[in-house]
């Protein structure tokens, strides 16, 4: 045994366990150097460099025994075949590949990992295209091995392997199994044993009166009763976008000087667009959440893991922030709605959105502000059963109308006039649904100097379809409205 799960990790393994949650992805297109592009070279160098990721993360070279169980633990393999979790995929048309590329999304979120206690929870597809010239190559996992932002340093390590190997690397196509001696020593600690997580009496009787208080009495006018919750069958959808380079450099400039971030910017387009398709009847507010990453305050390195960088760890550190929207605002802005021209940001709706995203951007620096001091993390220890709650969550009314989680920008790597390094082109981070809390949820990424790509995620029979694309639309549109003023 390494260690038992923490907090974090038991909250995710409850998800996952009770359905209400399959998997997190992160996509990145490669460029091929000019002179790999012979296929077993090419299956042979990724072979090896995955080799050097996994024998750099603990957490993907590990299982968990007692899934089910009421103490789940962290157990080292001696061996893993890559065998069981590299898949390669070839798309010889070269009109329908982003389709295929979208499809093998879709199909790899929706599929379950099986013998969580044989097997790691990741699996790797890499898709290579009709022009030979680009790999696109998915990162799929388990979320108590690894947060959203693991995906993120998944693939920078992979593309540092890439970029590192020696040409005269030995490599053996066949040979996939990694032999491991003991991992524990360099396993990531949970964040608990690095940090206290401090709350007080008034945060905590304010989060138990959430928990506990009858909802047919006291309902929320924030609560996304507009897609109730169905947990009968686990079925979602997915579609993404992209907005170019220069609309992207345009709008990162009108945020910082309006003192919002595009975290911020997109949770108030977001609001702003809900807002002109749903009626008030049936959405007065709304209530949104942000993950925020937390590596920044494990203390590191320490005595106890002087080895420990948090920022190049996989593992999990991330909580969320939970943003309301009440009444008073949502009338105000379908005020301004009514008397804009349909599908445009009237003047007086831009101030509008600037200023929820000024907001926005607020109660994320006062929260990075606080550390993991009252933090939701910290109630995680006063929840001795995570399935059990999950299921009793389910009965009632969907808190939460939208999750929106941003991994922020990708290096490109290392571009060299040669053509002999890898470069990255595109990333692409997409989630399944979490059937009992957002109704949507909603990835971004982008790699330095190009398109920035946004996925949305939606629970299909609970989020009408034209909805959600109305709100793909409005996002695109108002982007490039934004960036090209």
């Amino acid at each position: 045994m390494i260690r038992p799960l923490g907090y974090n990790e038991l909250y995710q393994l409850a998800r996952y366990t009770t359905d209400q949650y399959r998997g997190t992805s992160v996509l990145c297109r490669y460029e091929i150097p000019v002179n790999l592009r012979d296929k077993n070279e090419l299956t042979n160098t990724i072979n090896t460099a995955v080799k050097r990721v996994i024998a750099s993360s603990p957490t993907l070279r590990s299982v968990i025994s007692g899934a089910d169980t009421s103490e789940p633990v962290w157990i080292q393999l001696h061996s893993l075949d890559l065998n069981e979790h590299i898949k390669w995929a070839t798309f010889d048309d070269a009109v329908a590949s982003d389709q295929a590329v979208r499809a093998t999304v879709l199909e790899q979120l929706s599929m379950r990992f099986w013998d969580l206690d044989k097997r790691p929870g990741w699996r790797l597809v890499v898709m290579q295209h009709a022009t030979k010239e680009v790999l696109d190559i998915l990162f799929v996992w388990n979320h108590p091995h690894a947060d959203g932002m693991s995906g993120k340093i998944f693939h920078e390590h992979l593309l540092e392997a890439l970029n590192q190997l020696p040409a005269n690397e030995p490599q053996h196509s066949g040979h996939l199994t990694m032999d491991f001696t003991d991992s524990s020593v360099a396993f990531p600690p949970r964040i608990e044993e690095t940090v206290e997580l401090t709350l007080t009496t008034p945060y905590l009787l304010k989060e138990a009166w959430k928990e506990y208080k009858p909802t047919s009495l006291f309902p929320s006018a924030t609560d996304a009763r507009w897609a109730p919750i169905q947990a009968l069958q686990y079925k979602f959808s997915y579609e993404s976008a992209t907005v170019s380079e220069t609309v992207l450099r345009k709008i990162l400039h009108m945020c910082r000087d309006r003192g919002t971030t595009l975290t911020g910017l997109l949770n108030s387009l977001v609001l702003v667009s809900l807002a002109s398709h749903l009626e008030a009847k049936i959405a007065p507010g709304f209530m949104s959440s942000t993950a925020i990453d937390q590596r920044r305050f494990v203390p590191a390195p320490s005595e106890k893991y002087p080895d420990l960088v948090p920022a190049k760890t996989i593992g999990n550190y991330v909580t969320v922030l939970y943003h309301e929207y009440d009444k008073v605002l949502l009338a105000d802005i379908r005020g301004k709605i009514a008397r804009s021209k349909p599908g445009c940001l009237s003047e007086d709706l831009l101030d509008s959105l600037w200023a929820v995203a000024k907001r926005v951007r607020g109660e994320i620096s006062k929260r990075l502000e606080m550390g993991v001091h009252n933090d939701l993390l910290g109630l995680s220890k006063m929840v001795p059963d995570w399935s059990k709650k999950f299921k009793k969550d389910a009965k009632k009314p969907r808190p939460l109308s939208w999750f929106l989680t941003n991994l922020g920008v990708f290096e490109e790597g290392l571009e060299a006039e040669t053509g002999n390094s890898w470069v990255r082109k595109r990333a692409q981070f997409t989630l399944s649904t979490e059937t009992p809390l957002a109704a949507l949820l909603i990835g971004v990424a982008s790699v330095r100097g190009e398109d920035l790509v946004f996925t949305c995620t939606w629970q299909d029979t609970v989020v009408e379809r034209i909805l959600f694309e109305s709100l793909m639309m409005d996002l695109v549109k108002w982007l490039n409205q934004i960036g090209g003023e």
